[in-house]
This record gives C-alpha cells, structure tokens and sequence, in this order.
C-alpha cells in the first residue's frame, strides 16, 4: 500500500511539472501567400489566395497556410496597367513558391502606378513580407519599387528581370487604424524603355502565441 501511495505521488508530481514546463511562453510563424494574376487554370490552389482582377482585386478574409480565416483584408486601391503571363515557371524550390503563383503577375510602366492595402492587421504586432517577381525572355533592368506606408515608411527594391529566386524582404508595424498601404512603381535602376515594374507573389508572416497554461501549482497529498 504504501509502495502505490509513493507511486501515484510520483505520477501528479510529474504531471504537474510538465504543466508548468508548458507554461513557458512560445510562438509560432503563420504564412499567408498571396498569388496576383492568377487567371483560369493557372490559379494557385488552397492554400493561397488567388488576386485575379488587377483594377479592383478584393479579399476580405485572407487565409493562411493552414487554410485557416485569418480576418485579414486585401485591396486593390489603384490599379495597375494589367496582367503579365511570362514569369518564371521554375522558381527556386527554396522560395516555396507554386509555379503558378510565379508565372504571372500585376504589372505598370513608368506613367503609372499601382497600390495595394491590407486592412484589420494587429495593432503592435510586426509582420515581416516579402515580394517575388518575375518577367523571363529579357535582358534589360526592370526593378520595381515597393513602398509600405505602415507605422513609417520604407521602400523594398527587386529586379524582375530573368529573376527566379530573388525575393525583396522587410517588417514594419501597421499603421494606428491596423492598415498598411503598398506603392508599386518603377525602381529608380529600372532601364526598360517602358520603366516595366511588376507584382507577382506577396508572402506575409507573423507570429502568433502558443496556447498558455496556468502555471499556479496544484499539490495534492494522498
């Protein structure tokens, strides 16, 4: 009798203890991918989010990696000039990138521009993007410009041009209302006679919490 009672004290102290190890805060990473041109059977499947129409283009409960409604929205909010079907279709397997989704993209010239927006982001949180685009068959320059207006502002700088695996990154905090606005224009190395710029691939990450458990001690005597 005894040896049971020490057993069972043995088996809650253990229990208790992994219940407090698993208190200790951690996070993890969630990825929306975001595909723009995607038209017809050239659509990217779940989980990423198809922007087939480059004037008006409207999401308004993006989803994640895990195909899981993340609450945040997506516009188009000036439109760009239309839609480029000849990006790469071989993307570096690092990218982690559908073929479809590097293939096509939004494109300007130099007499216009494009933005985009997204909308119902965390106040506070930092959120880390990356932009991928790509136009195959050329030699010239066509570096694209991405400005975010979020928290402050900063611009990111990629060069279309033959790319298969070169992706412009930064983070930023959202703006106090939760949004960001993103810029797209021609780079100022960009020496293409049309100054060609392009929107192919937004990858967006953040974190989030892990599930917290309480880490208040329960002893029990038997």
């Amino acid at each position: 009798m005894i040896k049971t009672t020490f057993s069972i004290k043995v088996k809650i102290l253990v229990f208790l203890l992994f219940c407090f190890s698993v208190h200790s805060t951690s996070a993890q990473t969630e990825t929306i991918y975001i595909d723009f041109g995607s038209l017809g059977a050239n659509e990217s499947v779940s989980p990423w989010n198809n922007i087939t129409n480059d004037i008006s283009g409207t999401i308004s409960n993006l989803i994640n990696s895990n195909s899981v409604e993340t609450g945040i929205g997506f516009s188009v909010v000036d439109a760009f000039a239309g839609i480029n079907s000849t990006g790469t279709s071989s993307p570096n397997p690092s990218l982690n990138f559908e073929s479809t989704a590097t293939s096509d993209s939004f494109y300007g010239t130099s007499s216009d521009s494009g933005s985009i927006t997204f909308n119902n982001l965390v106040i506070g949180k930092q959120y880390t993007i990356s932009v991928f685009a790509s136009r195959t068959g050329v030699s010239d320059n066509r570096e694209t410009s991405y400005t975010i207006e979020a928290q402050s502002t900063q611009t990111i700088y990629l060069d279309a041009s033959q790319n298969t695996s070169n992706v412009a990154t930064t983070s930023f905090y959202p703006k106090a209302d939760g949004t960001i606005v993103i810029n797209v224009s021609t780079g100022p190395n960009n020496d293409n006679g049309s100054g060609f710029f392009y929107l192919g691939v937004i990858e967006l990450e953040y974190s989030v919490d892990a599930p917290v458990y309480s880490d208040n001690a329960l002893l029990i005597d038997f």
